[in-house]
């Protein structure tokens, strides 16, 4: 599966075209979590680029545990260039 989220700031992107793709990719990553119990809440400091931060609550005391983000960048396995892919199920 792959969404076109290219940065709209990267040189010679017309942001125009390719704005909402990053929120989209937010979005299909976020329902996925939210089917495992993830509380979800969207970060923007920009509204045409909504970040995502998801919280698993423990069922400890101790101290939390926090993952510091996933990537939506392309790599060289990805389908097309400039498209992330995302492996496994979802």
């Amino acid at each position: 599966m792959s969404v076109n989220s290219i940065n709209p700031g990267f040189p010679g992107i017309a942001r125009e075209t390719v704005i909402g793709g990053e929120t989209a990719c937010t979005r299909l990553i976020g329902a996925y979590l939210s089917n495992l119990g993830f509380e979800l809440h969207d970060i923007a400091v920009d509204p045409q680029r909504i970040n995502l931060a998801a919280v698993l609550k423990g069922a400890g005391g101790g101290a939390p545990c926090s993952s510091t983000g996933m990537s939506t960048r392309s790599h060289r396995s990805s389908p097309k260039p400039g498209l992330p892919e995302i492996r496994g199920s979802l």
